[in-house]
C-alpha cells in the first residue's frame, strides 16, 4: 500500500488487491517495496564512496552489472510472469506455486 503496489478493501469479501494492472507493475517495484533498493555488493549504494574507492578496481564494473539487473527487472511486468507453474524436486511434482507471491494475483489470500 506504501509502495503503491495494494490497495485494501473493506467487507467480508476484504483483502488487498492490486492498485493498478499488473502489466504496469515491474518486478523492480515489488522487489524494492520488499526488500528496499537493489545492491548487488555494499559499495554500490546510495551512501557514496567507500574508504577504498580511490584503490578499487571493480566498483565501476559492479555499477554496470547492478544497473543491468535493475533494467531487466523494470523491463518484466508482473503480468508477464506465469501465474502458476507446477513445483518440483527432483522429477518429481510436489505441489502448484506462484511466482514472486503476488503473480497474477487477483486478491491476496484468496484462491
Amino acid at each position: 500500500m506504501k509502495a503503491g503496489l495494494l490497495r485494501s478493501q473493506h467487507g467480508t469479501h476484504g483483502g488487498y488487491v492490486l492498485a493498478r494492472d499488473a502489466k504496469k507493475i515491474s518486478a523492480y517495484e515489488v522487489i524494492r517495496a520488499i526488500d528496499g533498493p537493489l545492491f548487488i555488493t555494499s559499495c554500490v549504494t546510495i551512501h557514496g564512496d567507500c574508504d577504498q574507492s580511490d584503490l578499487c578496481t571493480i566498483r565501476e564494473p559492479l555499477k554496470k552489472v547492478n544497473q543491468g539487473i535493475e533494467d531487466v527487472l523494470r523491463g518484466i511486468s508482473i503480468g508477464d510472469i506465469p501465474r502458476r507453474t507446477p513445483c518440483t524436486w527432483g522429477n518429481k511434482e510436489i505441489g502448484r506455486t506462484g511466482h514472486a507471491g503476488l503473480t497474477g494475483l487477483e486478491k491476496v489470500g484468496e484462491q
